[in-house]
């Protein structure tokens, strides 16, 4: 009962992935704030995050974004970008690959949904617009809530601890 709830929230009601949302869920807690392990914190070609990275890509000077104002460009150019944009990519791309066909049937539950729900009175471009700017939204939420809470954790490669340790 509980995987259909979570079919049925994840796909037919948001648009997402029920097996990506999980697959990358397991991985960021089996390894949280591990470099290369955890997705969340997979961005070091747009921001560096912890004291580990940034040194090392500035050792080795591989970076080309200016790091040094990634607070201030973090807030309009992420958000904007994840949810609408990468994550619908990176879903379609890991339903396709793994044959997800479950999670494709209900995904296209919320795009009729959608459908019939917004393009009789907006028009097609007009409920694909309102798409965009609901996931824009969604997206500046979802990256609060998640990137605040690796922040003030450290942030450094797998130490082969056990979970357990991992959490403290």
């Amino acid at each position: 009962m509980n995987h259909l709830a979570h079919r049925v929230v994840i796909c037919a009601i948001m648009g997402f992935s029920a097996d990506r949302w999980n697959n990358r869920h397991f991985k960021h807690h089996a390894k949280p704030n591990a470099i290369k392990k955890d997705p969340d914190i997979r961005m070091s070609y747009f921001y560096l995050l912890g004291k580990k990275l940034p040194e090392e890509i500035g050792k080795k000077k591989k970076g080309w974004l200016p790091y040094n104002l990634q607070q201030f460009y973090f807030f309009f150019t992420l958000p904007p970008v994840l949810v609408p944009i990468l994550s619908v990519i990176e879903m379609y791309y890991y339903m396709i690959r793994y044959m997800k066909i479950m999670d494709m049937l209900w995904i296209s539950l919320y795009y009729l949904r959608w459908y019939f729900m917004f393009v009789p009175s907006l028009g097609a471009l007009g409920a694909i617009k309102l798409s965009f700017i609901v996931r824009v939204l969604q997206s500046y939420w979802f990256i609060w809530s998640t990137q605040m809470s690796h922040l003030p954790m450290e942030i450094d490669y797998d130490k082969d601890l056990s979970w357990f340790r991992t959490q403290l």
